[in-house]
């Protein structure tokens, strides 16, 4: 399958090659011959990491292009965002 270049536009709008490497060395381990190996637990961590990347990304482009609003909560570290039309929230994922 062929992907247009716009479809890895987005993508790295969201996430980019030397981001997801970043975080993907958190979770590797050093194996034979200078290869880097990880874990099906590890894996599992760095997979998790990545789709809560994308997803709070994802709410922050919507936020910032009017689609939904947003509020910063001191009290809770976090940040909030909802519909105003229909006062659904959507919370970051931690």
């Amino acid at each position: 399958m062929v992907f247009p270049k716009s479809y890895f536009n987005q993508i790295d709008n969201l996430i980019s090659v030397e981001q997801t490497y970043n975080l993907a060395l958190k979770y590797l381990e050093p194996g034979y011959d200078g290869e880097f190996i990880i874990s099906q637990d590890n894996h599992d961590l760095l997979s998790n990491e990545i789709k809560k990347w994308i997803y709070n990304r994802s709410l922050s482009i919507v936020a910032s292009s009017g689609g939904i609003e947003c509020i910063w909560d001191d009290d809770a570290n976090e940040m909030f965002f909802w519909h105003p039309e229909s006062n659904e929230t959507f919370n970051t994922v931690n």
